[in-house]
């Protein structure tokens, strides 16, 4: 399990309490749980906690009972590095598969995360490092994989990433996305809770490892009483998504019924991209659910066109083809 932990932002205090959860299991004989994380000073949100050390370390995760501190080994670090810069992933990877060969692979992704679209610049984003200003545009995920390999499971730990644009970008180089395609709250995905159940049972399928991830993240904001969403998907299944949702798009366009249209888009539900001090009743943000919003163009549809019968048994294909085909876990 290869963590890249980008703290170099407003994150920085929960990095330390996800790594310090991650040492109240630490590894095992089956299982080596390796991480890079870096931190820098004067960000809105510094911590210094743990010593206010900056730049980067890289650990293999040991079980502690100190959960202040992190006590794991230091094997390597760095005094400035650019935690944006996608290449930095590779390298990481790199190091832990020969550090620690396995015979699965999974990698997280720590940090913000702004799903298909940065507003700033109109690109796809994650891991963005305050230092330096620099991110990881999401096609540049898909070649961190290329350059350092595949891996089982792909997991982002960031708000916004599970959306069909970035899966499709990935899809060839993981065998499954683990993600949220709404806003993740600030202390992350449970990763004492999930490793904890691992230990338990190493030897569980691909699959299943992805679907106790999102359990344990049901489980951790369940009992805290947040509302959070995580699903695990098949990315071998993508291309039959994309081919469905363009058939459906030559279809609303030749039924041509923009009423529908317009009542799908302003009522399907939103996924927070700018804060919803902004946006409170989430009206202009830019995201929402594909399948609530093909089925909402189903029911709203009052043309008489000729085609209209084929968009619609299109609609329920594709509604049918995310529920039983693409998810494995929601």
């Amino acid at each position: 399990i290869m963590v890249f932990i980008n703290a170099k932002n407003n994150l920085e205090a929960a990095s330390l309490y996800n790594v310090n959860e991650m040492e109240r299991i630490g590894s095992t004989n089956d299982i080596n749980v390796v991480v890079e994380m870096a931190r820098m000073n004067g960000q809105q949100g510094d911590s210094n906690l743990d010593g206010n050390w900056t730049g980067s370390r890289r650990f293999l995760v040991v079980k502690d009972n100190d959960r202040n501190r992190i006590t794991s080994p230091i094997l390597s670090s760095a005094a400035v590095v650019d935690m944006g810069d996608y290449r930095r992933v590779v390298d990481f990877m790199n190091w832990a598969k020969a550090a620690y060969p396995a015979r699965r692979y999974a990698l997280f992704i720590w940090n913000h995360g702004s799903g298909w679209m940065d507003p700033r610049t109109q690109q796809k984003g994650i891991s963005f490092d305050d230092e330096t200003g620099n991110y990881i545009r999401t096609a540049q995920v898909g070649r961190i994989l290329q350059e350092a390999g595949n891996v089982d499971i792909l997991e982002f730990d960031a708000c916004l990433m599970q959306m069909m644009e970035v899966a499709y970008e990935v899809k060839d180089y993981a065998q499954v996305i683990v993600g949220s395609e709404e806003t993740v709250p600030g202390v992350g995905f449970p990763y004492g809770l999930f490793l904890g159940e691992l230990k338990k049972n190493p030897g569980m399928s691909t699959e299943e490892t992805s679907a106790l991830m999102v359990e344990a993240f049901k489980v951790f904001y369940d009992a805290i009483k947040q509302s959070a969403q995580l699903s695990a998907i098949r990315s071998s299944k993508l291309s039959g998504l994309a081919n469905l949702v363009r058939d459906f798009a030559v279809l609303a366009r030749e039924v041509n019924d923009t009423n529908a249209l317009a009542a799908a888009r302003a009522r399907v539900i939103r996924y927070d991209c700018i804060g919803q001090a902004s946006d409170p009743n989430m009206t202009i943000s830019f995201y929402g659910d594909l399948s609530q919003y093909v089925g909402l163009v189903s029911s709203n549809i009052t043309s008489t066109h000729a085609r209209v019968p084929a968009l619609k048994a299109k609609i329920a294909e594709i509604q049918s083809y995310i529920e039983q085909e693409l998810l494995i876990a929601n």
